[in-house]
C-alpha cells in the first residue's frame, strides 16, 4: 500500500509545477512512509529477555526518543531550507530570463528605428545587424550573419578597420563588457 502511495504522490507532484501540487504530494508521500512504518512496526513482535540483563551504560529510552525525534527535526528542517532555496533560485533564474527577453526586446526595437545601419561583431564576424545595414550593403540580415565585417568595406579602409578593431579589442574599458558594434550612415534627402 505504501508504494501504492508513493506512485500517487509522484504522479500528482509532476500533474502540475504549483504550490498545490508540491503540497499534496507531500502529503501522498508522508502517508505512504507512515502506511510503510506501521506496516513494518506490526509485523514485528519485539519481546525482552528477562534472563538478560541490560547494561547501565545503555542509553535511556527517553533520551533515545529525544535525540531520535531532534536529529528527524533536523532532516526535515533542512530538506524545507533547501526546497525553498531552490524554489528562490529557481524565480530568479526566471526573473532573470524574463528580464533578459525584455533587454533583447528593447535593444531590436531601437536598432531597428534608427536610421543607421547598425552591426554586431565578435572578433570580426557578424552576429546581427539592423534592417538599415542589410539595405545599405544591399542584402538581408540572415547573408550578412556569419560573413567577416571586412568583406562589406571597401578594399583601401580595411586597414583601417582592422587597426581600430584591434584597438578596441585590447582596450581594457571594452573588454567583455559589451559586442563591439559597427555603425553606417546612409545620406539623408
Amino acid at each position: 500500500m505504501g508504494i501504492v502511495f508513493a506512485a500517487i504522490a509522484t504522479r500528482h507532484r509532476f500533474a502540475k509545477f504549483d504550490g498545490a501540487h508540491r503540497l499534496g504530494a507531500a502529503i501522498w508521500l508522508t502517508a505512504a512512509v507512515c502506511l510503510l512504518q506501521f506496516t513494518g512496526m506490526t509485523a514485528v513482535t519485539i519481546q525482552p529477555d528477562p534472563a538478560l540483563m541490560i547494561p547501565t551504560q545503555a542509553i535511556p529510552p527517553l533520551a533515545l526518543a529525544v535525540t531520535v525525534t531532534a536529529v528527524t527535526l533536523l532532516i526535515l528542517s533542512l530538506g524545507l531550507i533547501g526546497a525553498i532555496l531552490d524554489e528562490h533560485l529557481a524565480s530568479r533564474a526566471r526573473e532573470e530570463a524574463a528580464r533578459l527577453r525584455s533587454s533583447e526586446t528593447r535593444f531590436r526595437q531601437l536598432t531597428e528605428a534608427t536610421f543607421e545601419g547598425i552591426l554586431i561583431h565578435v572578433n570580426g564576424r557578424i552576429v546581427d545587424a539592423n534592417a538599415a545595414m542589410a539595405q545599405l550593403i544591399g542584402r538581408p540580415v540572415s547573408a550578412l550573419v556569419g560573413h567577416d565585417v571586412a568583406d562589406f568595406v571597401a578594399e583601401s579602409s580595411r586597414l583601417t578597420l582592422r587597426k581600430h578593431m584591434a584597438a578596441t579589442a585590447s582596450s581594457p574599458a571594452r573588454s567583455n563588457s559589451r559586442a563591439p558594434t559597427a555603425r553606417a550612415s546612409r545620406p539623408r534627402c
